[in-house]
């Protein structure tokens, strides 16, 4: 989902996992004026419990969602496979959010930073000093 949402602290992952889905959008659109039956797919999944932030420079996954098994994605991936989907979100619910998103910008960011915040004070971490910010 890092590819569709703002998710605070993951700038650059998201940034690539934007670019993945833009690659995959062009490059549906290029197979299919070629012609081509490949048909190309994006998984959009939500947090999985898997080793990624436990790995070494990682932060902690700061979403207050429960993780999924990575087996959640099997099923989805499947239909997706079979339905010629080109996005597929895990969980599905997920979904909803990039249209809520592109129908009010400001607002979807301005929640996210008041997430971010009630997220880091129940957690108990200092908020970031950004460029510019006040020591």
């Amino acid at each position: 989902m890092a590819a569709r949402l703002a998710p605070p602290s993951e700038a650059v992952y998201a940034a690539s996992k934007a670019a993945i889905t833009a690659f995959a959008e062009c490059l549906s659109v290029d197979l299919r004026v070629a012609g081509s039956p490949i048909g190309v797919h994006v998984v959009q999944p939500g947090v999985l419990a898997t080793e990624l932030f436990a790995l070494p420079d990682n932060d902690p996954s700061m979403a207050d969602i429960e993780a999924l098994p990575p087996s959640a994605i099997v099923e989805p991936v499947l239909a997706a496979l079979e339905s010629g989907a080109l996005e597929t979100f895990v969980p599905l619910w997920f979904a909803d959010l990039p249209p809520v998103k592109a129908g009010d910008l400001e607002g979807f960011l301005e929640g996210s930073v008041l997430y971010t915040r009630e997220r880091l004070d129940a957690l108990g971490l200092d908020l970031p000093a950004g460029p510019g910010a006040a020591p």
